[in-house]
């Protein structure tokens, strides 16, 4: 199982990792998509990461893994 923490401002750069992932390790894999962010200590520092993610945002990241057939958990 690999577990990806989508971030505020696509911080994380999910089409990067998803693709990553695809190409590089298997379709075939397990990918937890998650959107538990939460800013702590000094994220309050850096405006970008300063925010939960939005609904719109964790549903790109799903869409991103279907689109790279990374369907494995999502059935």
């Amino acid at each position: 199982m690999i577990r990806h923490l989508v971030m505020p401002n696509e911080v994380s750069s999910s089409e990067a990792v998803l693709k990553f992932i695809a190409e590089e390790i298997s379709v075939h894999s397990y990918v937890n998509i998650m959107d538990q962010y939460r800013p702590e200590y000094q994220a309050h520092e850096y405006p970008e990461i300063n925010r939960r993610i939005t609904h719109k945002e964790y549903l790109e990241a799903i869409q991103w893994a279907k689109h790279y057939h990374l369907i494995e958990g999502f059935r």
